[in-house]
């Protein structure tokens, strides 16, 4: 599912027949202002036996909807409104902390469909070490870092809310 994401971000924000990356560029300004706002979220539902149902994608890029949003409504166009799927699991992948309640909160809107449908909910984010010091970069710096092969290798870990009221990136693994 990484991969799928980070080549849907290196797609959009890296027309075919340009150059894909510039030593002089970092973060952002490789793919401009929108490549550092965007987001790119996959959920993939699968029943208890692990089997998969359906794998839905969203992106927010400039307005809108957030991209969790939108892989939610594309789920709700792909499976019937009674189907109960009691026992099985919706994996999210999204390349930044699902926001919480306190500003869109996508977190709660993905727990919501999930439990509507009686399924488990896990929400899983991509990290890598920073390549100064012995810290961790936030999941946008790695997805977007991903496919440089300058920098630490990336790996994906499940993202827990914590707290009274957890806000954004405050959650992470330090």
């Amino acid at each position: 599912m990484f991969e799928l994401i980070a080549r849907e971000r290196a797609w959009m924000f890296n027309p075919g027949g340009q150059i894909i990356w510039d030593e002089r560029q970092t973060g952002a300004a490789a793919g401009g202002r929108r490549a550092g706002q965007a987001v790119f979220a996959l959920v993939q539902v699968t029943d208890q036996n692990d089997q998969s149902i359906e794998l839905a994608r969203g992106e927010f890029i400039e307005r809108g909807d957030h991209a969790e949003e939108r892989a939610i409504n594309a789920l709700k166009r792909h499976l019937p409104p009674d189907l109960s799927l009691s026992g099985g699991l919706m994996t999210v992948l999204v390349d930044q902390v699902p926001c919480c309640v306190h500003r869109h909160n996508c977190r709660g809107k993905l727990q919501e469909f999930a439990d509507r449908k009686g399924l488990r909910l896990e929400v899983w984010v991509p990290t890598r070490p920073s390549i100064r010091g012995t810290s961790w970069v936030r999941p946008k710096t790695a997805m977007k870092s991903s496919m440089r092969a300058t920098v630490p290798g990336w790996s994906l870990v499940q993202y827990q809310a914590i707290g009274d009221h957890p806000c954004c990136e405050e959650d992470l693994p330090k």
